[in-house]
């Protein structure tokens, strides 16, 4: 596996920073055949040389290269090693011309060393547009860890950067800034100088409502559809109460229809008769009218690994079954009948009827399996 990873290092990715790398790399590789291939037509001209000993010279020299190339990408890259991905924002979806998207800022952590006895490491991040139906990259557009996604509109995604003091609208179906912070104060003047830059003043409903807290002190809701401002205190309480971490963001759980407090306990109850043994067991969704619940568990404390079922509460037996791997992080959301499931740097598809993996995305490589 090491040797296979570290092979698989010199090719592009789609990741900003590796592939800069890598293409440096490439660079210097044909500036050093471009300098054989003229010492080799300088030395033929003047009768000097052979091409045996030439080429003797060129597999050396390529030998030292990439030994040299591939301790590079051990280094920057972390090819051939192990590194952390992950999510680092809500799932966004759309779906338009054709198309279905799952949008993500997925973040890549190579270790780099110790200092004073704590581990380091480097962080790269990129945002990622997969597509739902292939399973095939649309797009990838470079981020850094300052950038947060506030969520999204019916067509674009909103980012803000504190430390460039920027809001951008960017296009989920293309990646391209669709608009600046300069030209929504073109749309809504009153919001000059009274955007803040900390994402927790900030939240956005249904796509189509952005509450704000705003530098006076003040709170607006902004249609994101026809861009009118409306101001009123009692939206504090929904920007308090409605923050990112709290809402948008949801980890280990499916933002679905789900069961209430005592159907949670009757559920439970029920699932115990089946297995009393699951560990760490979540319900996903439930879905009364037919009496299934899909869900997640390990078998195994501790193990790498999450089982997803599907459970008839009736029948009291497990309709399916499909295992992926995990880091304890673990996003998701339902459509079209599947379950995509991100967890441990890949994107999964699984059919709802019969726990099929449609695909498997690996965001590191950025492509299927």
């Amino acid at each position: 596996m090491f040797f296979i990873n570290l092979f698989k290092g010199w090719f592009l990715r789609g990741w900003f920073f590796f592939d800069l790398v890598v293409g440096i790399l490439y660079f210097i590789l044909f500036i050093l055949i471009s300098f054989w291939l003229y010492r080799m037509i300088k030395n033929k001209l003047a009768g000097k040389g052979s091409f045996r000993r030439g080429f003797s010279l060129l597999g050396i020299l390529l030998i030292i290269y990439f030994t040299v190339g591939s301790f590079v990408l051990l280094i920057f890259n972390g090819a051939g090693r192990h590194v952390d991905v992950k999510a680092e924002s809500p799932t966004l979806t759309i779906q338009k011309n054709g198309k279905s998207l799952v949008v993500n800022k997925v973040s890549v952590k190579v270790p780099n060393g110790q200092s004073n006895g704590i581990s380091t490491s480097v962080s790269s991040f990129e945002f990622i547009a997969v597509n739902s139906d292939t399973g095939i990259k649309e797009w990838t557009k470079k981020s850094n860890w300052q950038d947060y996604v506030l969520g999204q509109t019916n067509n674009e995604m909103i980012v803000i950067n504190p430390k460039k003091k920027k809001l951008s609208f960017i296009d989920l179906l293309t990646g391209k800034e669709t608009m600046t912070e300069k030209e929504l104060y073109q749309k809504v003047p009153e919001l000059k100088g009274n955007l803040s830059y900390e994402f927790t003043d900030y939240f956005i409903d249904k796509k189509k409502d952005m509450y704000i807290y705003g530098l006076d002190n003040h709170y607006y809701k902004l249609d994101l559809q026809n861009y009118t401002l409306k101001e009123d205190d009692s939206y504090k309480k929904i920007v308090n109460d409605h923050t990112f971490d709290h809402s948008f963001f949801q980890k280990g759980s499916l933002p679905v229809s789900s069961a209430n407090e005592n159907d949670q306990k009757e559920l439970m109850n029920t699932l115990n008769e089946i297995n009393s043994h699951f560990i760490n067991l979540s319900i996903l969704a439930y879905d009364s009218k037919e009496s299934i619940a899909y869900i997640s568990y390990q078998t195994k404390r501790n193990e790498q690994s999450l089982t997803l079922s599907k459970v008839n509460l009736q029948s009291k037996k497990i309709n399916w079954s499909t295992t992926v791997e995990t880091n304890n992080e673990v996003m998701g959301y339902i459509e079209n009948n599947d379950l995509f499931i991100q967890s441990a740097g890949n994107l999964y598809r699984i059919s709802l009827k019969d726990g099929k993996l449609h695909f498997k995305y690996e965001y590191l490589w950025n492509k299927s399996v």
